[in-house]
């Protein structure tokens, strides 16, 4: 989910996760990550949707993942080698190819990084370990 994935990077950081209001008309002081999810917006690592939501509760896609752990990390590579990856119009296509590039993250067989399909838990667990390790080098 969003909200999970970013509490799992505020965690990573040691980001504050005081319960706080947030400027998305559905997280609210209540939810569990909200600080998180501040402390995101504040630095400029997320903006939500149009809407003034953030939908935590929704599942997160590759490609959005992708995204924040290029803002976070300000991480930009060079141009993708995945067939649906296109530097104008793909959601996180610098922070893709950088992935890419330090083996962060791969493909599918026929080419495709996929970055509208939902990150499912083993990729998100494979990514943060695969992080991890980049970020200790």
């Amino acid at each position: 989910m969003r909200g999970q994935s970013l509490a799992m990077i505020g965690r990573l950081l040691g980001w504050d996760n005081a319960p706080t209001d947030t400027h998305f008309s559905d997280v609210g002081e209540s939810y569990f990550g909200s600080g998180f999810i501040e402390v995101a917006t504040r630095e400029g690592f997320i903006s939500g949707f149009p809407d003034g939501t953030f939908r935590p509760n929704d599942s997160i896609t590759r490609g959005q993942m992708a995204a924040i752990l290029g803002n976070v990390f300000e991480f930009e590579g060079e141009d993708s080698d995945f067939v649906d990856v296109d530097a104008e119009t793909t959601t996180g296509a610098a922070a893709i190819a950088y992935l890419s590039e330090h083996d962060i993250v791969s493909g599918y067989d026929d080419g495709s990084f996929r970055p509208t399909a939902t990150l499912s838990r083993a990729q998100f667990a494979s990514i943060f370990y695969k992080l991890g390790e980049h970020l200790q080098d």
